[in-house]
């Protein structure tokens, strides 16, 4: 159950950080990227633990995957 849930988490991440940065969604993550830079605990945060802890923290830093079927 819960690797479904991380999947769909690591889905809409992808989603979010192909979007051009002119759509709200895009937008709301770049305001919890910056909070979560500052320290606070957001929605990025989780995901950039999730990553960090399965050895992907470099798809996080790099705010890039490559080939999305390949990184899923």
């Amino acid at each position: 159950m819960f690797v479904h849930y991380y999947t769909r988490c690591i889905k809409y991440w992808i989603k979010l950080i192909g979007m051009p940065h002119d759509r709200l969604p895009k937008a709301t993550y770049d305001v919890l990227k910056n909070l979560d830079n500052a320290g606070y605990t957001t929605w990025v945060t989780h995901v950039k633990n999730l990553l960090f802890r399965y050895g992907f923290g470099y798809a996080f830093i790099a705010q890039d995957i490559g080939d999305v079927k390949v990184f899923l």
